[in-house]
């Protein structure tokens, strides 16, 4: 065993690594942010699930109850896995315990399921969702830009960066029902640079997809800059 080795295998000893989840030893040597059995409860997101906003739909069908009835300023929206309580353990301690690594891992999920989506052909832009700069500075990172900047080198698209802004410092989304997510939301970004928007067909990068307001209302922001279609991809579907 080599000095690394060493190194690595004392450190595990003293400071075991743990599963972001069940808190269980990760096993030593083992890299990611889950143990095995919490790996494997892991949903990701597989057919039957709904055209408009990509939630799982486990009776079957096309289009969910809430997309039946509502009309949305985005085309489409995808997403990674549904939410659980494992995937939720790591974009927790990504989002506020300030893990920027883990937006590695995050990208290479992403890009993997990416492939499955044959419906993103044709989409030649990626954009992420602006946060304030009271968060930026609280969390250190703006944590969708980080995977939006990582997917643009996997997969060869580009990249829009500061085209939209965060105006408005809108109070944490966490346990706001649909109508005052939407209503919380409302106006909170602006469009700066439409240049980079005209005619453009766009991916908004986003964590959680949960009301599909946020989302909804960055869309309604892009097609107003002239963007063709708005779509979006997110990790987890809630």
């Amino acid at each position: 065993m080599d000095l690394y080795r060493v190194k690595e295998a004392i450190l595990h000893f003293c400071l075991p690594s743990l599963c972001f989840c069940c808190s269980n030893d990760l096993p030593f040597g083992y890299k990611g942010p889950l143990c095995p059995h919490c790996l494997r409860e892991l949903f990701y997101i597989r057919s039957p699930y709904c055209k408009r906003c990509g939630v799982y739909l486990k009776n079957g069908g096309e289009v969910c109850h809430t997309c039946r009835n509502k009309k949305y300023n985005f085309d489409f929206s995808r997403s990674v896995f549904m939410y659980n309580d494992e995937i939720s353990s790591v974009i927790s301690a990504y989002k506020y315990k300030k893990m920027d690594w883990l937006s590695d891992w995050f990208s290479i999920e992403m890009v993997k399921k990416f492939k499955d989506y044959t419906e993103f052909t044709g989409y030649d832009s990626l954009i992420y969702i602006p946060i304030s700069a009271r968060k930026i500075r609280k969390r250190g990172f703006n944590q969708t830009y980080l995977i939006a900047k990582k997917l643009s080198a996997m997969l060869g698209i580009e990249l829009i960066e500061s085209a939209v802004i965060k105006k408005k410092d809108a109070r944490n989304q966490v346990g706001l029902d649909a109508h005052e997510r939407a209503f919380n939301i409302k106006d909170s970004f602006e469009l700066v640079d439409h240049s980079r928007i005209n005619g453009r067909n766009i991916i908004i990068i986003d964590d959680v997809a949960t009301t599909m307001s946020t989302i909804d209302e960055m869309a309604g922001i892009l097609k107003s800059g002239g963007a063709k279609k708005v779509s979006a991809y997110t990790i987890a579907r809630e």
